[in-house]
């Protein structure tokens, strides 16, 4: 059965690959409407548990008063049939629709909206240039995507999941209430009016302060990451840990956290008072009714199970609304770096690159990294087919930046580069690329299998082609020698 559920929606179903939208509803909507079915049934089934619970308390109520003036002998032939129903509702309709409840949400739903966002916003970072990356930290980049998956999740569940139930619950309980007798609205209406102040107040504080607290935990990652990938020069230049920076980078990121707590702290304190005033007003009120003959037993009885039932459901809504927004400014600020529009795309009439004989021309280039200086400066060369060229200067002085504006992960400021007469700013990227080889400076090993280091970007390379390239690379001796 769960496998079923599990099944509903493919999260890796086939998407249009536009930008992502910044404004986070957008996003939501644009990313979770896959799931609009499961979201549907599952606000349908919240309705229904919040129903019977407030139905509940309503038959409580009125057994109490049954019971009170009742003859035992005749009980259960004047009453049994409402007591067979309400069990059946107890044992059979509300679990049951507790199971589809947690099913749709906990494995229909989040599990696979996670990796649906994560899956794409992973699929569109990777589109990004080269020289895009190098402006940031690949573990903040990483952060970011994580992040965006259980934020934009978190917050369609935070809705459909507890501030529906709540809402529902109680509404129907200032029904009941009203119900039995107009007068007792009065101190839930007080209570709710003091709860929407709370609320008015804490809300913004613990958006912006969440909202703080993820830039300066992602920032923090990416740290982080890029010490650990870069270990050999903090073991070189940094072994005492002084004048790195990562110090703090921990203060910030736990500064920012102390200030969410301390907000934790006044709503979960204030929620606390909230909660014993309506306990005492609403039972209190009752209590006076009932003594004034206004009133049976069974409102007593009700009173009581609803002052704890709505203090523990407003605590839940209420931490549930600071989780809402805790998960807004989450989502707001991995969107900062996720939903920009890539920096360098094929034009929209680009074709295949055709190789005729491989010469390639750099006509009048200049880039400086959006400097001043620095880089390249009008320069032209030709550099004909099957020619053997090296180019030699100091560090710095452009010869890595042409080739990289060869491969094109960066776009020349000024010029044009053209192959067999081809510009490659009208070619498509992957198949200039293809046509490429290129042995980097640094020796890059993937945190893959060697297999999948060999074969990495070559979706239907066979095991022996893999062999074969390891024996030319004279790596097939140690390969088999390895953990």
């Amino acid at each position: 059965m769960f496998r079923r559920f599990s099944s509903l929606v493919d999260p890796f179903q086939s998407y249009d690959p536009n930008t992502p939208p910044e404004n986070a509803w957008r996003f939501l909507a644009e990313n979770l409407w896959p799931f609009r079915y499961v979201t549907a049934l599952s606000l349908m089934l919240t309705v229904i548990g919040a129903v019977i619970e407030v139905w509940l308390i309503g038959y409580a109520s009125e057994l109490v008063d049954v019971l009170a003036t009742a003859s035992p002998d005749l009980f259960w032939e004047n009453h049994g049939h409402q007591l067979l129903i309400a069990g059946a509702i107890v044992l059979i309709a509300r679990p049951l629709a507790g199971l589809l409840k947690e099913s749709l949400d906990d494995i229909a739903f989040r599990p696979n909206a996670e990796y649906l966002v994560r899956w794409r916003a992973h699929r569109h970072v990777l589109q990004q240039s080269v020289g895009w990356f190098r402006g940031d930290l690949a573990g903040r980049i990483a952060s970011q995507v994580h992040d965006l998956g259980a934020a934009g999740v978190g917050v369609a569940y935070s809705i459909q999941h507890t501030l529906s139930f709540v809402a529902v619950y109680v509404a129907g309980s200032v029904w009941l209430m009203a119900s039995i007798n107009i007068w007792l609205t009065v101190p839930l209406l007080i209570w709710a009016g003091c709860y929407a102040g709370l609320m008015i107040y804490s809300i913004p504080r613990i958006h912006d302060a969440s909202e703080r607290y993820q830039d300066a935990f992602s920032a923090l990652t990416g740290t982080m990451v890029d010490t650990y990938a870069n270990i050999d020069t903090f073991k070189m230049f940094a072994g005492d840990q002084s004048g790195t920076g990562d110090d703090e980078q921990f203060h910030e990121a736990w500064f920012a956290a102390v200030e969410v707590q301390r907000l934790e702290v006044i709503i979960n304190s204030g929620m606390l008072f909230l909660g014993s005033a309506l306990i005492v007003g609403l039972v209190g009120y009752a209590l006076v009714l009932w003594q004034s003959g206004l009133a049976l037993l069974g409102l007593i009885a009700a009173a009581v199970t609803l002052s704890f039932r709505i203090t523990a459901m407003a605590e839940w809504m209420l931490d549930a609304v600071s989780s809402l927004f805790g998960y807004l400014g989450t989502m707001r600020q991995s969107l900062k770096t996720i939903a920009q529009p890539l920096h360098i795309v094929d034009a929209p009439d680009a074709r295949p690159l055709r190789l005729e004989g491989g010469e390639i021309c750099f006509e009048d280039i200049s880039h400086h990294y959006g400097k001043d200086d620095g880089g390249l400066d009008r320069v032209t060369l030709t550099i004909a087919p099957g020619e053997k060229v090296g180019l030699v200067g100091r560090s710095g002085t452009g010869k890595s930046t042409l080739v990289n504006l060869l491969l094109r992960f960066f776009d020349p400021e000024q010029g044009a580069i053209r192959i067999d007469g081809q510009d490659i700013s009208s070619v498509t990227q992957q198949s200039l690329r293809d046509h490429i080889g290129m042995v980097m400076q640094d020796a890059s090993l993937l945190h893959r299998s060697v297999r999948d280091n060999i074969a990495y970007g070559q979706r239907d390379i066979s095991q022996k082609a893999i062999a074969a390239a390891a024996e030319k690379a004279e790596a097939s001796v140690f390969i088999p020698m390895l953990p």
